[in-house]
């Protein structure tokens, strides 16, 4: 005998559900300028279903979930949506708190409490003052506490849910930053592990995604710790992430490509804070961030943001190993590859000024210092083009947009030199070089007065 079809629901709930259903897919849009309406629908939705829900069942769990949906769209306004959202969690936990179920339903509604308890953890992460971190960690615990115990789930979600708490519960503790915060975080990040390693990795590509993310991020903690022993763990996590992800089919889309730069990165920020022995690491760690993405950091700002800090990686690196150079050693590709770097993150960084989005600015302003520390002491004849072809508006239009950071970096570059060159000048009368040296003196001078021109029409 087959199965009988499910009653249609009361045409007044299913007007509601269709109110509840237009503001979800409104919400997944992510567009800020819809937030109003999409609120007001969940608030129709919810108005017209709440004579039902002394009947229980589907109805009260629609209601919770259309609670959590509201929420879940004032908290993308940021502070100013915190306080009403965190009201519309705790009415959805209320509500399935009140609940009764048996069996598999018990399940279910003891999971939709602990997805809520974890998105009002979420906003509370995203808010990150401490108090609110806190608070976050008790929002994840909550859920932890709810999904202990259960079942693996439909397609494994409940185990998936409870590492989620546990990764998100890691990520607050990581924020709190104390000691026994961070161990405390590497703990809830070793919990998520063991979930994660339970399920169908080799599977489910997102379920690898994710185990990939909780490894990164274990060796971030793991670093923040600090000591030798924290370092090796920091370590085992990067390349654990880097394994997961290196030459399987994740790598070819774009979150995958992301992450694995992302995992290089921190990976190379490692040797290059802990280890001054390591630095043909940290570049080649480096360079294999900036090459992961290479062709993409143009098209989205996410991967712009990688590529300017594996750059600035590469420049970190070129400039600790320039310092440990012998006099007369060949240091020519080392410049060139840290000069490069310079040139082509400011260049990266000013494409996305021009479409609008000037947050890599400071990251420019770091990017043209290195640039004029490693022209001032290994290339100082091409120090005065570099520094004007950034600052001085007439030789380039982005230089109109020059921080006061690049204009202190560049002023202060061009007069030590100058200072550093007319000292060593008596002293090369009559030497091979003598003329170039000239030369570049006379380029510096230019370059003093011209910027000295530049900062006063800006002051003005």
């Amino acid at each position: 005998m087959e199965n009988s079809p499910a009653p249609a629901p009361h045409p007044k709930i299913a007007e509601a559900l269709a109110f509840l259903q237009a503001a979800e897919q409104s919400a997944a849009t992510g567009d800020a300028s819809r937030v109003a309406w999409t609120v007001q629908q969940f608030d129709e939705g919810l108005t017209r279903l709440k004579p039902f829900l002394t009947e229980g069942g589907d109805p009260l769990r629609w209601f919770a979930l259309g609670l959590m949906g509201r929420a879940n769209v004032l908290r993308s306004r940021g502070e100013a949506g915190l306080a009403e959202a965190l009201k519309s969690y705790d009415d959805a936990v209320n509500v399935l708190k009140g609940a009764t179920a048996t069996g598999s339903s018990e399940e279910f509604r003891r999971d939709d409490l602990g997805n809520v308890w974890i998105n009002r953890g979420l906003a509370l992460l995203a808010a990150g003052s401490a108090q609110q971190l806190a608070q976050a960690v008790t929002s994840f615990e909550a859920c932890i506490e709810l999904r202990k115990g259960l079942s693996t789930g439909p397609n494994h979600q409940f185990h998936y849910g409870l590492a989620a708490g546990w990764m998100n519960r890691a990520d607050a503790l990581t924020r709190l930053g104390a000691p026994e915060h961070l161990v405390e975080a590497l703990r809830s990040y070793d919990e998520a592990l063991a979930v994660m390693q339970t399920l169908p990795v080799e599977e489910n590509d997102w379920f690898r995604h994710r185990l990939a993310v909780a490894w990164m991020n274990r060796g971030i903690t793991a670093q923040a710790i600090g000591g030798p022993d924290s370092s090796a763990e920091a370590l085992k996590g990067f390349d654990r992430s880097i394994a997961l992800l290196k030459g399987h089919r994740l790598f070819e889309r774009p979150e995958g490509k992301h992450l694995l730069a992302c995992a290089w990165l921190n990976r190379a920020g490692l040797w290059l804070a802990r280890s001054p022995e390591k630095l043909a690491q940290a570049r080649e760690s480096a360079l294999a961030a900036r090459d992961t993405i290479s062709g993409m950091e143009e098209q989205q700002p996410g991967m712009a943001d990688v590529a300017l800090k594996a750059r600035h990686a590469i420049c970190r690196a070129a400039a600790a190993k320039l310092e440990e150079a012998k006099t007369g050693e060949d240091v020519k590709a080392l410049v060139a590859e840290a000069t490069d770097a310079v040139d082509e993150g400011l260049a990266l960084s000013r494409l996305w000024e021009e479409r609008g989005v000037p947050a890599f600015k400071p990251m420019e302003a770091e990017l043209f210092r290195f640039g004029t520390q490693i022209y001032q002491k290994h290339q100082p004849h091409f120090l005065a083009e570099f520094v004007l072809e950034n600052l001085d508006p007439e030789r380039s239009p982005a230089a109109a947009k020059a921080t006061a950071p690049m204009m202190q970096a560049g002023a202060e570059a061009v007069s030590r030199t100058l200072q550093g060159l007319q000292a060593r000048g008596f002293g090369e009368i009559g030497k091979p070089g003598m003329e170039r040296l000239l030369e570049t003196l006379g380029d510096l001078r230019a370059a003093d007065e011209r910027l000295r021109q530049v900062r006063t029409r800006v002051r003005a």
